[in-house]
């Protein structure tokens, strides 16, 4: 694979473009605010989600596997948000780079991929990025929670961008911004992904034990960087709070939302008013509107 390293392309997948619109609004602000260049991937295709990789194992290679050959063929190297996304790309990068039967399989359905595609998540891109330096408004007492989800970190040798185990990137990057990081042990637990429409019970169990835990730990906010986790906490949660007792409601944002407020963008353009759970307290904590407490 060549060292060198290219102009970076959002791979944005369709998630970003429905339920998680305000992750694309936001890791743009971030990225404008810090003067990173980046532009969309053109022509990109799904990454195959989950339906894909259940059903037809050649059809989740080969999805994927386009975006790569994209990407190439535009001098890019890929920068994605969805954890999902990231999983599914990272690993057919690992798959084609050390498998010449793969790689010749991709070749029958005319994706010529050579390997030289660098696929980074924006959390990794924001961690070296000097965060703390350019921060305007400090999320100072703002207590998150960062949620990982199952698929981010749990691919250490196709591409996890953290240890699978104890990932600390997003508490670095959230830190650099101010907030006030607080330590649980729900991080990288599942929310039930699509069991939240097969299996719903089972599905608000396991999201209810990372509320559950949030609470216990005084979070104000949950930041995640997984679209279907961040929907489900966010749409299941009113339920989960009745059944539970919950007294408050926690707002589960994207982590860029947060970066992307610490870096001075305007909070109207970052989809805050698209949330199920009211993002205002988080707003407010930051002092971006009234009722801030500091």
């Amino acid at each position: 694979m060549n060292a060198e390293r290219r102009p970076l392309a959002l791979y944005p997948g369709c998630s970003l473009l429905s339920t998680g619109v305000m992750y694309r609004l936001s890791v743009h602000e971030t990225l404008r605010a810090l003067g990173i260049p980046v532009r969309e991937l053109a022509d990109w295709n799904c990454c195959g989600a989950t339906s894909a990789h259940y059903l037809d194992a050649g059809l989740a290679l080969l999805l994927p596997a386009r975006n790569l050959a994209l990407a190439e063929a535009q001098g890019v190297d890929i920068l994605t948000a969805c954890a999902a996304c990231h999983h599914h790309l990272a690993r057919a990068h690992h798959a084609l780079a050390h498998s010449e039967s793969l790689g010749r399989s991709v070749e029958e359905h005319g994706i010529d991929y050579r390997g030289d595609v660098r696929v980074q998540h924006v959390l990794t891109l924001l961690d070296d990025a000097g965060l703390a330096a350019r921060v305007r408004r400090p999320l100072t007492g703002l207590r998150v929670a960062c949620y990982y989800g199952c698929l981010l970190v749990r691919i250490p040798r196709a591409g996890g961008i953290d240890d699978p185990d104890a990932p600390s990137v997003m508490e670095r990057v959230l830190r650099a911004c101010g907030a006030d990081v607080v330590a649980w042990q729900a991080g990288t637990w599942c929310c039930g992904a699509g069991l939240a429409v097969a299996e719903p019970d089972v599905a608000q169990g396991l999201m209810a034990d990372i509320l559950a835990e949030a609470h216990r730990v005084g979070a104000d906010c949950i930041a995640a960087v997984c679209p279907l986790c961040q929907l489900n906490l966010d749409l299941h949660q009113a339920a989960i709070a009745l059944h539970r007792g919950f007294r408050r409601m926690l707002p589960v944002v994207f982590v860029t939302q947060l970066t992307a407020l610490a870096l001075g963008a305007d909070p109207r353009r970052l989809g805050f008013d698209r949330h199920l759970v009211d993002a205002l307290p988080v707003l407010a904590a930051v002092e971006v509107v009234a009722g801030g407490r500091r």
